[in-house]
């Protein structure tokens, strides 16, 4: 059992080389101590030292277990076979220490989950809290990698940038890699015409921009947002981003280390990353998304959202792009969706240009559908709420309805206006 005097030493008992040998357990023999030797240690140094990575239950044990011992080791209860600190309780003891040492390590290293917190209910379930809708839920997940797939000209980046804008507006921090080729006059001006002050667009700490030329930049540039903290990244695009790389876009094999090295590596790191990809082109590819590999989908562990045009964009007329989920890994956003198909409509994103300049945005979350009864009580209290006589003629006016559900409408008005009378 040297294992057990080298965490004597730890607390400074000291003993001689061969009492030391005396000590050491004999696998044999599961004997207290004492039956074989006479062992006296002294104490070394008063009060204990506490060894830097004992947790205060464990070592509070293990000081009161080796005070004990030493001061009954001489006596004759301990010679005689009945001393407390037996070498089966020792090496319970020493388990224990081990344990809590272990734990320590482990709660101080972030690469483990933390199952305890999961089982202890303290873990809180991760929630979208990026892109917030008008419904008060959001479109978008921190620390994961999100992403946009649609046709050319639906207003993906568009989009992501609204979402960046709002970013920077709430004290977030902004690393826009651009590989798309819109250039940087082009980014920059859309940020300002999105309202973002070009103080916040200046300032290193809160907006990156980077158009790399080979995958030694894009790392470095990565380094800084990932070092500097950074919360929010696009990634524009996918396809040029397998380029930068020499990967093909239908290569299995290739797409998924370029995902660990950018996308996941930033996720990773705290960021909310969006990426942009194309939609596939064939009929039965485009139904499972993105074009290219199915290790594109396979990688997000955020939402994936399919971009539709409604009312097509156009400077100074705004537009309309439509988001139907195609992928919620965590379940947060397919949870409080209206929509419950299997590519639920979650959002209309909806662009709007200013009278003094620049654009306003937000994001429509889609209702929930009005059922039957719920229409026929909001039109009954609109014709409690307009019409002084209840008439059919007058509700069918009023609402611009067939006769006969007009008739119904009124029927249920007056019965309600007389149940309100009564009262």
């Amino acid at each position: 059992m040297t294992a057990v005097y080298d965490h004597l030493a730890d607390v400074h008992l000291v003993a001689t080389d061969a009492e030391r040998d005396r000590w050491a357990y004999a696998p044999e023999s599961n004997e207290p101590h004492s039956v074989r030797t006479g062992w006296k240690p002294e104490y070394a140094r008063e009060p204990y030292e506490r060894p830097a990575d004992a947790l205060d239950g464990a070592w509070q044990a293990y000081q009161d277990a080796a005070r004990l011992h030493a001061e009954t080791a001489a006596d004759a209860l301990c010679k005689a076979g009945d001393c407390e600190c037996s070498l089966p309780e020792w090496q319970a003891l020493e388990a224990a220490m081990n344990g809590e040492r272990i734990a320590a390590t482990v709660k101080a290293n972030p690469i483990f989950a933390d199952v305890g917190a999961i089982l202890d209910g303290t873990l809180e379930r991760p929630r979208a809290t990026v892109g917030r809708m008008t419904s008060g839920n959001h479109l978008f997940y921190r620390a994961s990698h999100n992403q946009l797939i649609g046709d050319p000209e639906s207003a993906k980046s568009l989009l992501a940038l609204s979402v960046a804008a709002d970013e920077l507006f709430n004290g977030g921090s902004v690393f826009w890699v651009d590989m798309d080729h819109n250039g940087a006059g082009y980014i920059v001006n859309l940020f300002r015409e999105w309202g973002v002050q070009p103080e916040v667009l200046r300032d290193p700490s809160r907006f990156l921009l980077l158009d790399p030329e080979d995958k030694e930049m894009l790392k470095e540039g990565m380094d800084v947002a990932i070092s500097a903290g950074f919360t929010f990244s696009v990634i524009d695009s996918i396809g040029e981003l397998l380029g930068l790389y020499g990967v093909s876009a239908n290569d299995d094999e290739g797409y998924t280390p370029v995902n660990r090295a950018v996308m996941a590596r930033m996720a990773r790191a705290g960021l909310c990353v969006i990426s942009i990809d194309h939609m596939a082109k064939g009929h039965d590819s485009r139904e499972y998304g993105a074009s290219g590999t199915i290790a594109k989908k396979r990688a997000i562990d955020g939402a994936m959202y399919e971009v539709a045009i409604v009312e097509p964009f156009a400077p100074g007329k705004g537009g309309r792009s439509r988001l139907k989920l195609r992928k919620d890994r965590k379940g947060n956003i397919r949870e409080h969706a209206n929509d419950k198909g299997k590519a639920p409509h979650i959002a209309d994103f909806v662009l709007t240009p200013l009278p003094e300049g620049g654009n306003a945005w937000k994001f429509y979350a889609k209702e929930a559908p009005v059922t039957q009864e719920t229409k026929q009580e909001q039109d009954v209290n609109r014709v409690l709420a307009d019409l002084d006589a209840i008439t059919v003629t007058g509700v069918k006016a009023l609402l611009g309805c067939a006769t006969d559900y007009a008739a119904l409408i009124a029927r249920l008005a007056k019965a309600q206006a007389t149940d309100g009378e009564a009262k």
